[in-house]
């Protein structure tokens, strides 16, 4: 049987996660009630990192190797596929073959879905959401390119960059958009995930992303609580982009 302190200060904890007695719930905890929040990732939260795909190997100090980026709801984690494709903790790929993969059950790959990002970098080209396998890409830039940021092939309903879409845009507008070092937001909104078997974060051939890549959030895009959960995502999102480094 718990005793009266234990309760105590397991009320503590539970206020602590909502922002305190009287206080708005927190970025994160309105996210994690969401019923539409499939996965969420904190890569600045180090107790959710491992060095190892395996999960024994902790993470202790921004700069070491990302095996392993847990899902704070238990479901999805992201892995390096090999030792020398580890992203440098918090979520900084080197531009040369870094990635995380995630791989889709059954009962995770949805029909449609969201997915948020966090990113900074500098890098003239790169790729937002390559996919297993490779089929139509979601958010490739390349300045002064004038191809589609988002293939004819893809069914995705938009891309939103810090609020604005560039469903429509070429790579090169794109590139404007996110290679000038500044912190972005990033949401893919309406991708059709069940023709993926899983997502592979940070890496394509020609379009390897060299900066700090954060995924946030994976979204049931055919939930009835979809706009609440995009709201949240992107409150998160924002704190998460704040915490990363330099």
């Amino acid at each position: 049987m718990l005793g009266f302190g234990t309760h105590r200060a397991a009320r503590r904890t539970f206020r602590a996660l909502l922002g305190g007695h009287g206080a708005a719930p927190t970025p994160l905890a309105r996210l994690l009630a969401e019923p539409a929040a499939i996965a969420v990732w904190d890569v600045t939260d180090r107790a959710t990192l491992r060095q190892d795909a395996g999960g024994a190997v902790p993470v202790a100090a921004d700069g070491q190797p990302v095996g392993r980026v847990a899902d704070l709801k238990g479901v999805l984690h992201f892995v390096a596929p090999s030792n020398s494709q580890r992203p440098l903790s918090p979520a900084r790929f080197d531009g040369s073959g870094d990635e995380w993969r995630l791989a889709f059950s059954d009962d995770t790959r949805l029909a449609r879905g969201d997915f948020i990002i966090a990113y900074r970098g500098t890098d003239q080209k790169g790729i937002l959401l390559p996919s297993l396998p490779n089929v139509p890409f979601e958010g490739v830039w390349d300045a002064g390119d004038p191809g589609p940021a988002v293939s004819a092939g893809s069914s995705m309903e938009d891309l939103i960059v810090d609020d604005i879409s560039f469903r429509a845009a070429t790579r090169g507008q794109l590139a404007s958009a996110v290679a000038d070092g500044a912190v972005h937001v990033v949401e893919l909104i309406g991708v059709v995930f069940s023709d993926y078997t899983g997502l592979r974060l940070g890496n394509r051939t020609n379009f390897e992303i060299s900066g700090q890549l954060a995924p946030v959030a994976y979204l049931d895009g055919s939930s009835l609580e979809i706009a609440s959960a995009r709201q949240a995502a992107r409150s998160f999102a924002q704190e998460v982009a704040a915490r990363l480094p330099g």
